[in-house]
This record gives C-alpha cells, structure tokens and sequence, in this order.
C-alpha cells in the first residue's frame, strides 16, 4: 500500500470521526419517552407519534401539569433541539433538547411574559406499541356543555378583574356553573385568558357540575386547568370556554348569545311600580369617614327598606337632591349596582323583603329622579322621593317623623341597619 493510499483512508477515517461526532444526537425522537422523578414524585410521558404529531403528559402527586397535550413536534438531528407547537392556544410551551442518543431534556413553561418553568426533567427511550394511527384521536372523556346563560362582573378594583360566569346543560340536561376571574390589560374583557398564561385567577375562578338552584361555595371545584376564549359581533358574544378537572374534559360553548352585566343581576328587568310610605329612620353621619362626605339614611317599613346615599357639607339641610354620578355636593348617588369585591349592593337602592323573613333578594338600584328634604319642625323630617332604577321600574317614597344621625352602627341589631352591613 502507497503512501496515497494510507493518506486517503486517514482522511476517510477522519470523515467519518468527524460524521459520528455530528451525529451524536439521536437521527429521530420517534417512540414513547418516560421519566419518573422520584424525588418530586412528578410522572411524565412525551409520544412522539411520527416526525411531526407528539403527545405530552405530565402529572404530579396532587394535579395534572399538562394532560393529552397534542401538538406539532419539529425534531433537528444537527443541534438535538425539538420544537413543539400545541394545537390548543391556551396550552404551555414546550421545549426539547437531546442530550444524548438515549435521552432527552424536556422543560415546559407559561406561555405569559415570566415564563415561569412549570416542570423540567430527563426522558428514557421505553418501549411501547406504537399507535397504529398517527393522528390525533378525540378525547372520549369530554363533556359538552351549551351555555345558555352568561353574566359578567366588573371587580371593581384598580386591576380591573371580571368575573365571567357560564350556566349552561349538556345532551342529558344536567347543568354546569362555571366562573373565570380574568385579568385583561384593556377594559374589555374580549380575547382569549387560561391559568397557564397568567391573565386568569384561580383563586376566584371555579366550576361547579350537577349545578343547582341551591348550590353555593360549598360545592365550588378548583380546576386542574381552565381558559375561555370571548369573542363578540355587536352586542353578542361568542364564547368557548375549557375545563379540566380530574382528567376530565369540559367544553362550555354559546354563539351569539347576549351577556347580562351582573351588577344589576338582582334587580328584576320588567319595570313595575312602588308606592311606598315608610315608618323607620336610620341616620349615618359618614362625613369625616369617607371621600365624599357622606350622609346615609335607611329608611323601612318592614316590606321593602331604602338605603339613601347624600353628598352634603351640613348633616342634612333642607333642598332638592338629584339622584346622579356627580358625586357632587347636594346630590344623591346613583347606584354601582351589586358589586362582587365588597359583595355589597352600593349606594342608593331599594331591598324588597322575602315574605316573613329580614332576607331580600330583589334590589331596585336608584339611576336617575330627585329626593326632597325639608324639616317642619325641630323634631321631624319630611323625605318624599320620586325614582328612576337601573331597568326602568318607578319608586314614589316618603317619609315624615322623627330623625336621628349617628355614627355607623357596627353592632346594632336593628333589622333596617343590619339590612345595610348584610353581605349578599
């Protein structure tokens, strides 16, 4: 053998060093992977049905991380970096990398701008049947749920939170509530918001099944996962929200369905009229507790009761009030309606009492009109009001005796006061 020769086979054999260092990476991730940390006692699985369709499953002791996760799966022999592309929109990112020929890195995070690493570990090659049909199949542990009523609350606070809540039946009529407390950057609360993307919270949002006109907290699940999509077209919304819970899918869809701003939710929308005389006067002097100055009377006649709230610099002087926003001096408020963050109807209102009982539900919430106020003698006041409510019903009221201004009656066992304190 020549000098030529031997020069040849050291370059052949150098090309080949050179291809089995390029080549260290596994040529494909195909197959079923497995890590089981013992440490954490996480459980996990990605299956990589064909170059492009994966399947990710991740659980710890207490929840599931992420649960039939499907998606798109790049694989690049060259650097061993797989790139997952979810179908779902709500779902976490996922991030491959081979370490070697016989094992992977998987990292999964949030989708929002902390990236938060909810699981990292290392994947073994496990043998496995392959499945036969490389596409996904549907889930067969899915519910779907028509929403046929859905209401939203303004949290009322700097944040700007909405509560969304969804009622709706599946195919046998049994009924499903569902709350999503989103947190958009913008006032509305059109797009798309998930636990996993940070613009949800799960402390206020919860699912209740087999949902009943008695059902309460009591009955409230906490979701593995949940996110809800809001679309509108006019003044309908389009809505798809998704529930999983004990590894269990719940679909709850509505189209063109109108929403309902649930801060009036206790005020019935058919307009009716009151005529209403009352016979018992609370007085509040909040003046130097609150930013406004303050003045609030409660007035009952033990069918309905009247929370009346004045902006005055005196207690009360004598004039004409109209009932509005300004928050002005020598205004009555109109009403913010029911208001979740505080669970208190606020301001100027009406509260119809349930027969026999100090409980109301139906609540009349003041928009527009005027009270009058005057003092026939040093021992009487005169209040004759005429009212205009959110949803159009009419309240004619008055009231002529004896006043009284205190301060705010922590422990008063009065049924019109306490009617005031009362939480919904």
């Amino acid at each position: 053998m020549n000098k030529t020769w031997i020069a040849a086979l050291a370059a052949m054999a150098l090309t080949m060093v050179g291809c089995h260092k390029l080549t260290r990476y596994p040529e494909n991730i195909r197959g079923y992977w497995v890590s089981k940390n013992t440490t954490t006692g996480y459980s996990a699985s990605l299956e990589v049905l064909t170059t492009d369709s994966a399947i990710v499953q991740i659980s710890s002791p207490t929840m599931w991380v992420v649960k039939d996760l499907r998606g798109m799966l790049s694989y690049n022999p060259s650097n061993g970096k797989g790139t997952f592309t979810a179908t779902s929109a709500d779902a976490p990112m996922v991030d491959v990398q081979a370490i070697d020929k016989t094992s992977i890195k998987v990292t999964v995070t949030t989708m929002d701008e902390k990236k938060t690493v909810l699981y990292e570990g290392v994947f073994m090659r496990e043998n496995k049947p392959m499945n036969p049909d490389p596409k996904p199949t549907l889930q067969t542990d899915t519910t779907y749920i028509s929403v046929h009523t859905f209401g939203f609350i303004d949290y009322y606070v700097p944040n700007g939170d909405y509560n969304l809540v969804l009622v709706g039946t599946d195919t046998a009529d049994t009924e499903y509530y569902a709350t999503f407390c989103v947190s958009p950057k913008e006032s509305s609360f059109v797009g798309h918001f998930a636990l996993l993307q940070g613009n949800m919270r799960k402390e206020y949002s919860n699912f209740i099944p087999n949902y009943t006109p008695s059902s309460g907290s009591k009955d409230f699940l906490s979701p593995d996962t949940m996110c809800i999509t809001v679309g509108m077209s006019g003044e309908k919304y389009n809505l798809e929200g998704r529930i999983t819970y004990m590894g269990h899918t719940y679909v709850m869809k509505a189209t063109d369905i109108i929403g309902q701003d649930q801060r009036w939710g206790y005020e019935p929308p058919e307009a009716t009229t009151f005529n209403e005389v009352y016979t018992e006067f609370i007085g509040f002097d909040d003046r130097d507790q609150t930013k406004f100055g303050e003045v609030n009377i409660i007035l009952d006649n033990n069918k309905t009761f009247m929370l009346i709230t004045f902006f005055a610099s005196d207690t009360l002087t004598a004039g004409t009030y109209p009932i509005n926003k300004t928050y002005k001096e020598g205004t009555v408020a109109a009403s913010d309606g029911y208001i979740a963050t505080y669970q208190q109807d606020q301001t100027s209102y009406m509260g119809v009492y349930e027969e026999g009982t100090e409980n109301w539900q139906d609540t009349y919430y003041f928009d527009s009109g005027q009270v009058v106020v005057s003092y026939p003698n040093d021992s009487v006041i005169s209040i004759m009001g005429d009212v205009k409510t959110h949803y159009g019903s009419t309240i004619h009221f008055t009231y002529d005796g004896k006043y009284g201004f205190g301060g705010y009656p922590e422990d008063s066992t009065n049924t019109a006061a306490n009617a005031r304190l009362q939480k919904r």
